[in-house]
Parts: C-alpha cells; structure tokens; sequence
C-alpha cells in the first residue's frame, strides 16, 4: 500500500525505469553493473550505477585522479566501488547527478561542462540525454586490446 507523498509502492517505479531505460547500455558498457533504483523509498529516489575502483582506475586514471585530488588523495581504499548516483522525486527531473558524491562541473579537466550547461531547464528526457552524452566524453570506452 502506498504512503500519501511517497510514490508507488517498492519497486521499479516510472523514475527509475526511465533512468535505467536511457541509460543502462551506456554504464554497463563501460563495465558498471545496471542502475539499481526504488521508486519506493521516501520521497528521493537514488538509481546508482556501480563499478568496481580498481577496474575504474585502470579505465580512466585521470578521471580517478581528479576524484582522488577532490578529496584530497583519502577517499579512496582498494576493493571499494565508484558509484554514479542520479537522483531525482516523484514530481519527475533530476535533481542529482553525481560521481562519487562529487558533481561533474566540480571536476577539473573531466568530460565537457557545456554539455550540462542549463541542466536544471531540461525535461527528464533532456537532462538524461545530458548525462549520456557526459558519460560518452568523460568516460570513453577502451580502445584496441
């Protein structure tokens, strides 16, 4: 039974199925496990991708450096994970896109920042778009073998 103020019941809600709908092929092929989210849970809802740190680093050391640089070379411990988290309420819009608690813009020489430029103004399908095309650039799929 649903909670007046707290979306649908647990579960694979309208939100997260348009997260993972967008977005799924573009994560796990740069090998991040399928978005995991509930609609169900409070009035937030959190639909995290997770990669394992250590594949992260060898993938983008750079991108590991400015993460690391962020929180002053501590954050991080070896066997942990790298979460993207995008967030967002029942009302639609997302209301957080972020690596590892840190926002795109806040990382130095990471990805394009015009591309998220006037985020908050886009509809769901827009800002999902905008995050996509983050992804594409910032964390670019491996090359030869």
């Amino acid at each position: 039974m649903q909670t007046e103020g707290h979306g649908p019941p647990f579960g694979r809600g309208p939100f997260t199925a348009a997260v993972t709908d967008a977005l799924d092929d573009v994560f796990v092929d740069r090998g991040f496990l399928a978005g995991q989210g509930n609609d169900g849970l409070g009035h937030r809802i959190d639909v995290i991708y997770c990669i394992a740190m250590d594949d992260f680093i060898e993938r983008w050391p750079s991108v590991f450096a400015a993460l690391d640089a962020r929180y002053g070379n501590d954050l991080f411990v070896a066997g942990g994970c790298i979460d993207c988290t995008i967030g967002g309420t029942f009302d639609g819009g997302i209301t957080r896109f972020d690596l590892e608690a840190v926002a795109p813009h806040e990382l130095d020489g990471v990805g394009n920042r015009s591309i998220l430029q006037g985020f908050d103004t886009l509809a769901l399908d827009g800002q999902l778009a905008a995050i996509r095309r983050w992804v594409e650039r910032a964390l670019p799929l491996a090359t030869g073998g």
